[in-house]
C-alpha cells in the first residue's frame, strides 16, 4: 500500500511540474492571438510566473516520491540525528539564495 501512495505521488508531483511551464504560456498566447508562440517561451513559462506558480514549480522539482516515503522511515530508525539535518538545511539555505540562485539569475536562465 505504501509503494502504491508512493508512486501515486511522484506521479502527481511529476505530472504538476511538466504542467506548470507550458500552461503559463500557453495561457499568455490564447490571451493575445496576435503573439507568436516559441519553444523558449513555452519551456521557460514566458518569463512571467507568479510567485505560486515558481513555488509550485520549486516544490514539485525537489521532491520526490523516494523522498517523501523515506523520511519517516528515516526519522523513525533515527530520532532526534534528523534534528541536525535540519539545522544544517537552514545553515546552508543563505549559501544556496546568495550563492547560486545569483549565478543562475544573471545569465535569466530561471
Amino acid at each position: 500500500m505504501v509503494l502504491v501512495v508512493g508512486y501515486m505521488v511522484f506521479v502527481v508531483l511529476m505530472a504538476t511540474n511538466l504542467f506548470v511551464g507550458p500552461y503559463v504560456s500557453f495561457r499568455k498566447a490564447n490571451a493575445s492571438p496576435a503573439s507568436k508562440v516559441t519553444a523558449a517561451e513555452v519551456f521557460l513559462g514566458s518569463r512571467m510566473l507568479k510567485p505560486l506558480s515558481l513555488a509550485a514549480y520549486s516544490v514539485v522539482s525537489l521532491f520526490s516520491s523516494a523522498g517523501l516515503t523515506g523520511l519517516p522511515a528515516h526519522y523513525y530508525a533515527y530520532g532526534w540525528r534528523m534534528a541536525w539535518h535540519n539545522l544544517t538545511l537552514l545553515t546552508c539555505m543563505p549559501l544556496g539564495t546568495h550563492g547560486f540562485v545569483p549565478v543562475l539569475y544573471r545569465p535569466r536562465i530561471t
